[in-house]
């Protein structure tokens, strides 16, 4: 009886946790994509996130932090993103 039980609840349970685990997955290979900087900005709607210090290597005042070429994190989204405005 206790095995039916749990095959009983596995049923009912095992569709709604893959689907989750199938999320989870999606958006774990997107943040792997984009990274950390990437994917705030773009569920922020803001592209300095994507900057260290939050400015483009060019916009940085002398003297705010100092800037080398690791500043900038590569925009990583597609063509498709970018005409449509950015994030989903």
């Amino acid at each position: 009886r206790r095995k039916e039980l749990l095959l009983a609840l596995l049923d009912e349970h095992a569709d709604g946790f893959d689907r989750n685990v199938e999320e989870l997955g999606r958006m774990v290979d997107h943040l792997r994509q984009v990274g950390i900087r990437g994917f705030i900005a773009e569920h922020t709607n803001d592209e300095d996130f994507t900057y260290r210090y939050g400015h483009p290597p060019t916009t940085l005042r002398r003297g705010a932090h100092p800037t080398s070429e690791n500043d900038a994190t590569p925009d990583t989204r597609s063509d498709e993103q970018e005409t449509r405005g950015g994030t989903e």
